[in-house]
């Protein structure tokens, strides 16, 4: 019981300190990003980072992608380098087994691991940087960091099994251990999995979550299902890794057969594998990147597990709350773009990507929270009949306190995991064009036109728009 009352006041100590959470620096950032204010952003992130901690990768990524558009090539590079050892340390040992000393600290919630960012996060650290090298003209570094890209794009499938068995491990085992502890010892805690298992057949929830999530606990979030459809690669990065080594001459890895091949309606894409199969080397070509917008952010929603699954529930419990994420979805920078004459088809759904390692994430944490919820609530319910079976009034009051620290340490914990790279763009445009003959390319978007200067050959040009008031940002590189 002393360790209840010690988390108790160690929250309430953190609650009063004053210091900014995790959710407060997103929300800031998240509003100066859209419009195009990176500075303030940029220094604070990079400030957290340096004080290391679980949210250290997080604030690297943030970091690195508000100094990116700010033009400080310099600290782009350091954060986003500082993000890839991040990146190493997990593949060396797995956020849910290392970082947190607690027998089951996996009964808390999820925030107490360290921010492993996903397949999303890592391809896209991998391709920002290989787009700074290139506006810098180093093609070297460059390739190092597009190969990684592919790299790791092509482990997505082993990297979220694995992610999924570590975390199905880690759970099981601190569950049972918090189950078979003297303060969670009751039949509604080892009886948590037939409970959780109707919670989840429960009709009521299951639309809750389909709602306000998105998300069926009963269909969506399969691994293997999302793997039968490649929906979770990133075209963006596939197509400039393709583009990039056919104008460098380097061998073909089938990047632009491949990217042709999930965007079969793609002129562009259908184009570029047939002559790089026919080994034709283009000429003065220019292929343009657009982003645009910003992807989805996660906010916590609240619910109640149906006390009715919940065996003595009603006689105890006004209600069990749980904590979720949800994806909410942003507007587009602009209405439209225009590339010259033309008009730029989309290659990749961001918006799409972060939804589907999203649905991963929510098909274990929607069993892992209400296991939890069930089991602090058997603790709840354990100590609230003890206290009506002790009639001297020290006894009562002792297990009713106790069933008060519990209740209050349950409202501590029950919190959602709001984190997410928020920077990356909502979705990514493309085409390709003749080099104009003046050298100035001519691009435009709601309320705004952008002209860019080209040297004679092959570019690849790189535009960023965050929002609607965000100036556009622009990286190019040309082909020696």
């Amino acid at each position: 019981m002393n360790r209840v009352f010690g988390i108790c006041a160690f929250a309430l100590l953190v609650a009063l300190c004053g210091c900014r959470t995790t959710e407060e620096v997103l929300r800031d950032y998240n509003g100066e990003f859209r419009r195009g204010v990176y500075l303030r952003g940029a220094n604070e992130t990079a400030e957290l980072a340096d004080g290391g901690g679980g949210d250290e990768l997080l604030w690297h990524l943030l970091a690195g992608s508000a100094y990116r558009l700010v033009g400080d090539a310099e600290q782009a590079y350091r954060q986003m380098e500082a993000a890839d050892h991040c990146y190493g340390a997990n593949d060396t040992k797995g956020v849910f087994s290392r970082g947190v000393s607690s027998s089951w600290a996996m009964m808390v919630n999820d925030t107490v691991f360290a921010y492993d960012g996903g397949g999303v996060d890592r391809v896209f650290t991998c391709l920002y940087k290989a787009i700074d090298f290139l506006d810098r003209g180093d093609a070297s570094q460059a390739r190092v960091d597009l190969n990684r890209a592919g790299q790791y794009q092509r482990n997505w499938l082993y990297d979220r099994r694995k992610e999924i068995a570590d975390a199905k491990q880690r759970f099981d085992s601190d569950a049972q251990k918090y189950a078979n502890s003297q303060r969670a010892r009751s039949s509604t805690a080892s009886g948590s999995s037939s409970i959780v298992s109707s919670a989840l057949s429960d009709a009521s929830l299951r639309n809750q979550f389909i709602t306000n999530c998105g998300f069926d606990p009963m269909t969506d979030g399969d691994v293997e299902a999302i793997a039968s459809t490649k929906s979770y690669m990133n075209i963006y990065a596939l197509h400039v890794e393709g583009i990039f080594r056919w104008l460098n001459d380097d061998s073909d890895r089938n990047e632009l057969r491949d990217a042709a091949s999930y965007l079969p309606s793609s002129a562009m894409a259908r184009r570029d594998a047939a002559e790089r199969r026919a080994r034709k080397f283009p000429r003065d070509q220019v292929w343009v990147y657009i982003e645009d917008g910003m992807c989805p952010e996660r906010h916590e929603w609240r619910c109640d597990l149906p006390l009715f699954i919940i065996p003595g529930a009603r006689d105890y419990l006004p209600y069990v709350a749980m904590a979720f994420p949800t994806l909410q979805t942003r507007s587009a920078a602009s209405d439209y773009w225009r590339v010259e004459n033309r008009t730029p088809e989309m290659i990749c759904d961001v918006d799409a990507l972060v939804r589907t390692e999203y649905d991963i994430y929510m098909k274990g944490a929607v069993t892992r929270e209400i296991t939890r919820t069930v089991i602090r609530a058997g603790m709840e319910i354990a100590l609230g009949i003890l206290a009506e079976q002790h009639k001297h009034q020290d006894d009562y009051w002792a297990y009713k306190l106790g069933q008060i620290a519990v209740a209050v340490w349950a409202a501590t914990c029950t919190k959602a995991d709001t984190r997410s790279w928020v920077a990356l763009p909502k979705r990514v445009f493309a085409t390709r064009i003749d080099r104009p003959e003046s050298g100035r390319l001519t691009v435009s978007a709601s309320g705004e036109t952008v002209t860019i200067d080209l040297p004679p050959g092959n570019s690849m040009v790189f535009l960023r728009k965050p929002g609607p008031m965000a100036p556009t940002v622009v990286k190019k590189y040309t082909a020696r």
